[in-house]
């Protein structure tokens, strides 16, 4: 991943810098880091270091003062940083974690109603009041829980279509 150097900190300017105050940063920044300004017994590695310091002040003045470059910018220096990306992560995984338990309260909120209705008709057969057998139990349990979850009844339809399609595929080849 490329790390994106922030201009604005270069020049120490804030982000809503005017042009003349980049301008103004810039021209203070370069009067004290030209490699020109360092004393004649300067080392070599103190010249590079200067000159390095110095093009990366210029370089800075020149994405800043320009609109178009400073728009690009300022685009690319908004990557959160590791403790805003963990925020987030942990914002999100508390928010999946409700949904999980509120979805795991839902589904044994319909299974302890489906039992419910399940005695309750056990009752009314053992009572003599009614005389159904195990298929007629099944298909009632089975309409019930389709009317408690939707998402059941469209997958139902999805496979009847389905077989529906293989039957015709298989009648036209015969």
């Amino acid at each position: 991943m490329t790390v994106y150097k922030n201009m604005y900190r270069v020049l120490g300017v804030p982000k809503t810098a005017s042009y003349e105050e980049i301008r103004r940063a810039f021209k203070h920044k370069a009067l004290y880091t030209h490699p020109d300004k360092l004393p004649q017994n300067a080392t070599e590695a103190q010249r590079q270091a200067a000159e390095a310091k110095f093009r990366e002040i210029y370089e800075a003045f020149e994405i800043l003062s320009d609109p178009e470059r400073r728009k690009i910018h300022d685009t690319m220096t908004t990557i959160p940083t590791p403790s805003e990306l963990h925020a987030q992560y942990e914002r999100r995984k508390a928010s999946r974690a409700e949904w999980a338990q509120a979805a795991e309260q839902r589904r044994h909120q319909r299974l302890e109603a489906l039992r419910e209705k399940a005695r309750q008709r056990a009752e009314y057969v053992s009572t003599g009041q009614g005389e159904w057998g195990y298929e007629e139990m099944v298909d009632i349990l089975v309409r019930e829980m389709h009317k408690m979850s939707p998402e059941w009844e469209a997958r139902k339809q999805e496979v009847l279509r389905r077989q529906a399609e293989r039957t015709s595929a298989t009648a036209l080849q015969t």
